[in-house]
């Protein structure tokens, strides 16, 4: 074999074995890399995928919870179910079509008695009829449940979800109320988002039907008309939906097939609250799409390469053959007699007896000469890669740096945007609290003023308009009041005054309110001045003090069953008295006691926050307006259920005005 040849297979064996294992290296690692790329795609899609349902459902118990905790329609259903009252039948009807027409995603409300008969419906048509063989009445017999789906019968296109849950009154279960609501809204909507999941990926959520098997109840990206129609056996277990649904799993799949039959990557989730399970997945064919592109331009390096080695080995074998050669020719001109031939190379080489001539005649020995630069090319590589090292560290440190930093903002915007979230859910409850709140006296004073022409007794038409137009300026300056405070803007205008008169003329006013309620309360007002009323003379903000009086006095009185007691008392706290807060010093106690229906064990720790209330009408914005008066005042106040007997009481401490206040007030 011709050393051309010899060199040509040796250098195509050093070269391409060593390429081929590292671009088969090379190509398997970042097949993994593309692998774990996706795959960890598919586990935060389902993470977040998981929290958004889970959200939506947390969202429709708080709904529900909302609704079923109205204390003025169980106590109407309980009056019902013992006396069968008209009046109440009415108004849990009225209360139902109210609740309608607030949110728009209520198709239907129903109030069922504990045997199943439909009390109150804003389908009217259904009054009178026993579900009690239904499967919502049975579990929200049991407990809430919004996890009911099925078809509407008028519209099978049509989505709809049951809200589901006990009313429940001192500890009885007194019925139960079911919503009819649209589900087009929620998941469903949101699982046709493919965004990020390429061209094959797509989200979906499924059930387990009667038989066991698994129900879909979310739409399919490539079968039409899927939830509540498409099927998967619990038998194959080795598909994504039944390994989350029946196998209740949450893990990564790497080597499984679709209800199509194509193989994919995908990641399950349970939700354990609704029994559900949840997938994410996408083809492999277009999860490892970049591998082909890798592919070919693997083969075209190779391609390149082979010819470049072949070009490389032929001109270097050349090289090292052709002095070999010449040599050979020249022994064989001596072999066949002719000794006069020479070799021009070897006799410059012999000749050369001294150092440098040797070194210069080095560039004549090609094997030297590329022993020599080899040499020097090892040297700039070990330089290249040693300069090499140090750019790799400083870009490795600076990387890790950027990487830190966004891993901080990220941080901050993920609590910033949690913030906002918060805000935005306050605001809206706010809205959606003081729209119904402004709705009411206004409808109020314009039915009453519509009726004040041609009403014989217009007088009472006169103080219902008046009654109502109060009610609205109350809501609208506890707006105005909740904007000063959360913006730290609240203005008093402090005179001093003396508070017994205060509280006794408030007392009086909501006294005669009582007599012309539309359902009359006859309540006794009783007042009692623990030393000289001449004593209590407070630095305080008349107007603001006076809405605090009347939002406990208005408390009081909303939660008082006719001929019951309101008792108001005042007393003076000397100097030398302290307690667990106040450091003494003069101060007036004024305790304020209902013999009512006290105050819920749920809401005692917030019941000085932003709406709160067990009240079907009102904002829950008093006590916390209140709160935050008293506070600017330098006072306390706080509240209890009567210990001996029903009834709360709430309890307000001020300091007393000192003599450089009566000084300034001079």
């Amino acid at each position: 074999m011709l050393v051309t040849t010899k060199i040509i297979v040796v250098f195509l064996s050093v070269s391409l074995i060593p390429l081929f294992i590292f671009a088969l290296i090379t190509y398997l690692q970042i097949e993994r890399h593309i692998e774990k790329e996706n795959l960890v795609k598919l586990d935060a899609f389902a993470s977040i995928q998981k929290n958004r349902v889970q959200n939506m459902l947390d969202q429709n118990i708080e709904r529900l919870i909302m609704f079923t905790n109205r204390v003025q329609l169980k106590v109407e259903l309980d009056n019902y179910n013992k006396q069968n009252s008209s009046y109440s039948h009415q108004f849990i009807n009225m209360l139902l079509d109210a609740a309608k027409s607030e949110i728009n995603s209520f198709k239907d409300v129903y109030i069922l008695d504990v045997n199943g008969e439909v009390v109150g419906s804003t389908d009217k048509s259904g009054l009178g009829s026993n579900k009690s063989n239904e499967e919502f009445f049975q579990r929200g017999l049991k407990h809430n449940d919004v996890t009911i789906i099925f078809k509407d019968e008028e519209d099978p296109n049509a989505i709809r979800e049951y809200l589901t849950g006990p009313l429940i009154l001192h500890g009885r279960t007194i019925g139960v109320a079911a919503i009819e609501s649209d589900a087009t809204s929620n998941f469903f909507t949101a699982s046709q988002n493919y965004e990020g999941l390429g061209q094959t990926g797509e989200f979906y959520v499924a059930k387990k039907d009667k038989n066991r098997d698994v129900l879909l109840i979310s739409s399919l990206r490539f079968v039409s008309d899927a939830p509540l129609n498409f099927k998967v056996s619990k038998n194959e277990v080795n598909t994504p939906i039944v390994q989350a649904t029946i196998l209740k799993k949450e893990t990564i799949i790497t080597d499984t097939m679709d209800y199509r039959g194509e193989p994919v990557l995908a990641a399950t989730r349970y939700l354990d609250s609704a029994d559900w399970g949840l997938v994410i997945k996408i083809d492999k064919k277009e999860a490892f799409a970049p591998l082909d592109s890798l592919k070919y331009l693997i083969i075209l390096t190779v391609a390149i390469i082979t010819v470049l080695i072949v070009v490389s080995s032929i001109v270097v074998g050349k090289s090292i053959s052709n002095p070999i050669v010449k040599l050979r020719n020249a022994a064989k001109e001596i072999s066949d007699g002719n000794f006069d031939a020479t070799l021009k190379e070897t006799n410059n080489h012999k000749s050369s007896n001294n150092y440098d001539d040797r070194k210069k005649n080095r560039h004549n020995d090609e094997i030297k000469d590329l022993a020599f630069q080899f040499d020097k090319m090892r040297q700039n590589i070990e330089y290249a890669n040693t300069n090499l090292q140090e750019i790799v560290k400083q870009k490795t440190k600076d990387l890790e740096k950027a990487v830190e930093e966004l891993s901080h903002k990220e941080k901050h915007l993920k609590a910033t945007n949690e913030k906002l979230c918060h805000l935005d859910k306050l605001k809206n409850d706010f809205i959606s609290i003081a729209a119904h709140e402004l709705r009411t006296p206004t409808q109020a004073i314009l039915a009453f003023a519509d009726l004040l022409s041609f009403y014989p007794d217009k007088q009472e038409v006169v103080e219902r308009i008046q009654r109502n137009a109060r009610r609205l300026n109350r809501l609208i300056s506890d707006i105005l009041d909740i904007t000063k405070i959360e913006s730290q803007g609240l203005v008093l205008r402090k005179e001093i005054l003396n508070i017994a008169d205060l509280v006794f003329s408030v007392a009086e006013e909501y006294k005669e309110q009582t007599r012309k309620l539309p359902i009359k309360k006859d309540i006794e007002f009783t007042y009692l001045f623990l030393g000289e009323k001449s004593d209590l003379l407070v630095w305080m903000d008349k107007e603001r003090m006076t809405r605090v009086i009347s939002n406990l006095l208005d408390n009081a009185v909303k939660f008082t069953e006719e001929s019951d007691s309101i008792f108001s008392t005042i007393r003076k706290e000397s100097k030398g008295e302290k307690d667990n807060k106040d450091n003494g010093g003069d101060k007036v106690i004024i305790d304020i006691k209902d013999t009512g229906i006290g105050i819920h064990e749920e809401i005692f720790p917030r019941l000085f926050t932003k709406f709160t209330t067990k009240s079907i009408t009102g904002t829950g914005l008093g006590l916390y307006i209140s709160k935050s008066i008293i506070e600017a005042h330098g006072g306390r106040i706080w509240a209890g259920n009567n210990k001996n007997e029903k009834g709360a009481t709430f309890t307000i401490i001020l300091p007393l005005s000192k003599n450089e206040n009566m000084g300034n007030l001079a």
